[in-house]
């Protein structure tokens, strides 16, 4: 077997594990991003921006070196290594850079390929255009030691400016080796120039996720998916491959799906771990014990239409998924895996895959206000899911 179809079969594996885990454990397994960088350089806030909430305050921090620091939530599925204070004389560069080769050299050594590190965003401040030439060198050791390697220009207000000084990054780093790394430009939050002055808005971010996301291997790329808050578009790919995994996973164990009774348990668990997957996908700010009241008092238990798997004069209810499916789903960008071939008579399958699209929908339709929600204002998020889930599968709202 060659080199790289030792590689492909490896990822596959790899990616069927990180699959495997999540139905085992129902939790996404975290992805490690060293992010680097000169004091003031945007680091936080461009962590803040991308992941959604600000893990130094929200998250736990704990320091492995004296120049590096971890910080997680453990809501979300990533791991950030913060190079902390980083100064740029020669002897503060060189223990970083020893520090972070060590850390990353450790953590491919693990038999555990979740323990890596999977990528290494180095910050720049756009502002101001300084590159010094230890950044270089930091870069250029960094860079070279097999992980995804991604320099990200922060704070770009200007066009102009920002063109001169991303061709200086370019010739500084052609002349070290290190041409043809990507390069992404982003301002993580609206800048204010001045009072009375137009603000110029956030830009770039939704490029740094594609573009790492395009560098990550496979078995990672869920994770990393899930922990972004920027694109929905890629969280909504996400979840649908997981409806439809549910989908494959009946077909192979179908004497569930016929078996009166226990047809209806199985599907209510099927659909309960769905929910929970679906909802990290998102990263909705959402409790375990959140998603499950939401689904046991909308469609899920004996409320919903699981117990019409059991009555043979029940499953004309399983029509109208078709409905449901040809007036929200068919068509719809980030949903072209959804057109499955799904007979008749499987009556289980239309029900996985109607209630699993009525919960991406109703999530959608709330995550906004999710990802920002206090604890009062989430209640009342919960209870409009509830019947915006009931009105999606027709199920009769309960009399006040």
């Amino acid at each position: 077997m060659n080199t790289k179809m030792h590689t492909n079969h490896r990822n596959k594996q790899l990616k069927e594990h990180a699959a495997t885990l999540l139905e085992d454990k129902q939790h996404f397994p975290k992805a490690n991003v060293v992010v680097a960088g000169v004091a003031g350089a945007g680091k936080s806030t461009l962590i803040n921006a991308i992941f959604g909430c600000e893990l130094a305050k929200t998250g736990m921090g704990r320091p492995i070196t004296k120049e590096i620091k971890v910080w997680e939530n453990d809501d979300i599925p990533v791991r950030i290594w913060d190079t902390m204070g980083l100064e740029l004389s020669d002897k503060q560069v060189k223990n970083t850079i020893n520090a972070i080769k060590g850390v990353i050299a450790e953590k491919n050594e693990s038999k555990d390929p979740f323990d890596r590190i999977h990528a290494i965003w180095y910050c720049i401040q756009a502002v101001g255009n300084r590159f010094q030439p230890t950044e270089s060198n930091f870069i250029k050791e960094l860079s070279g030691l097999g992980v995804p390697f991604i320099i990200v220009l922060t704070k770009c207000i200007s066009k102009k400016t920002d063109d001169n000084f991303e061709s200086i990054v370019k010739d500084i780093l052609k002349n070290d080796g290190c041409d043809n790394m990507p390069i992404v430009r982003v301002l993580a939050k609206d800048w204010e120039i001045d009072e009375g002055l137009p603000v110029i808005p956030s830009k770039g971010l939704e490029k740094l996720v594609d573009v790492t996301t395009e560098n990550l291997e496979n078995y990672i790329y869920d994770s990393f998916i899930s922990a972004q808050t920027i694109s929905k578009l890629l969280k909504r790919e996400l979840a649908e491959k997981h409806i439809l995994r549910e989908c494959d996973n009946l077909r192979e164990e179908w004497i569930k799906a016929y078996i009166p009774i226990v047809n209806i348990f199985d599907a209510n668990k099927r659909m309960e771990r769905m929910f929970k997957i679906i909802g990290q996908a998102y990263n909705t700010n959402l409790s375990e014990a959140e998603i499950k009241e939401i689904y046991n008092h909308s469609i899920g238990k004996w409320k919903g239409k699981a117990i019409n798997l059991s009555n043979p004069f029940g499953h004309w209810e399983f029509k109208k998924a078709d409905d449901f499916y040809n007036k929200h789903i068919k068509g719809q960008k980030g949903f072209e895996q959804s057109d499955r071939d799904i007979e008749e008579y499987e009556w289980t399958a239309k029900l996985i895959i109607w209630s699993g699209y009525s919960w991406i929908l109703a999530i959608e339709q709330h995550w906004d206000e999710l990802i920002k929600a206090d604890a009062d204002s989430k209640n009342e998020i919960v209870k409009q899911m509830i019947n915006q889930l009931k009105e999606y599968m027709s199920v009769r709202k309960e009399k006040k």
